[in-house]
């Protein structure tokens, strides 16, 4: 009941955004900007997101999962990370996360807090490499050197944290392991992706997510060709990541409505507001309603064996 409370909740709160960015902007000039967009490019973007987000990005949970020694093919994985598509586009919270896991629990008995480790660690990469795709179009962007060496000091941080964080894992587990051995043991597996891959394993996952970030600037960019809308590189370079960041904050669904009203407010002197919000839903389109659509197909399955295959955890 609490979880239909909060997805009723996060509903009406994405409604409402739309509601209001309608009555402020006229509804029939943003369709007409939409419904002039130059379909190759479009195509080109839609074709971009599916395999990146599909099929890359099982790819990067994937080498996660190997490198934590929990083996699973890519067909089984493929299936997991497609079908939880729509389950993320709908519920808040980030609960479509935790339900790969528990997919992974129930299906590949996998141990929970292992599977939910990967999941985080996957997550905290894609942050992490649109956080240095930030930081890259603040260096080129003429900016406050303050604001600058604050976004380069949390990078930093972030960095030490997902390279090295033996000794504050080591306080952590002596202080826990005082506590309680079951809350040890499920805290230590936790922080197994983070304490078991190894530096260059690391390395070459960032790269990965740094990569599979840049595919959303890049489509952004393809996409204000295709509806005719001038933003120099720079411009995408720095907004967007933080467009991004903002729309990951759990508050709608699968961030619409935070991403437009950022869109709106961070781009406003480069275009009109209707250009603007027609460009912002062709891009969550892309990027998240697209591969939310194709795990339909999928989700039958995936919420049946979810519901009546036994939790292992």
């Amino acid at each position: 009941m609490e979880n239909l409370l909060k997805t009723i909740f996060i509903v009406i709160i994405t409604i409402a955004i739309f509601c209001v960015l309608f009555y402020k902007i006229d509804f029939d000039e943003v369709k007409n900007i939409m419904a002039s967009v130059n379909i190759k490019l479009f195509i080109l973007a839609s074709s971009i997101s599916i395999f990146v987000n599909l099929f890359l990005g099982t790819d990067k949970w994937r080498r996660i999962l190997k490198n934590l020694s929990l083996s699973i093919s890519f067909k089984e994985l493929f299936f997991i990370m497609v079908a939880s598509n729509p389950v993320k586009f709908v519920l808040p919270f980030k609960f479509g996360e935790i339900s790969k896991v528990l997919y992974l629990s129930r299906i590949k008995r996998f141990k929970f807090a292992k599977a939910l480790s990967s999941v985080i660690f996957d997550k905290f990469l894609n942050l992490l490499g649109t956080i240095i795709l930030l930081a890259a179009g603040l260096f080129l962007f003429k900016i406050n050197i303050i604001l600058k060496l604050v976004v380069y000091f949390i990078i930093a941080m972030l960095i030490i944290v997902t390279f090295d964080m033996k000794r504050l894992r080591l306080i952590i587990f002596n202080w826990i392991e005082g506590l309680n051995l079951k809350i040890y043991e499920f805290v230590k597996q936790l922080f197994s992706a983070i304490g078991e891959i190894k530096l260059n394993k690391k390395i070459n996952l960032g790269g990965y997510a740094i990569f599979f970030q840049a595919s959303e600037l890049l489509n952004a960019y393809i996409l204000s060709k295709a509806l005719r809308i001038e933003l120099p590189i720079i411009v995408i370079l720095l907004f967007i990541p933080l467009i991004i960041l903002i729309g990951n904050i759990p508050i709608t669904m699968s961030g619409l409505g935070m991403r437009e009203v950022a869109m709106l407010i961070f781009l406003a002197q480069y275009e009109t507001s209707a250009k603007l919000l027609s460009f912002s839903l062709m891009l969550s389109f892309v990027e998240y309603v697209l591969p939310a659509f194709f795990g339909l197909f999928f989700l039958k399955k995936y919420l049946y064996d979810l519901v009546f295959k036994k939790l292992k955890v």
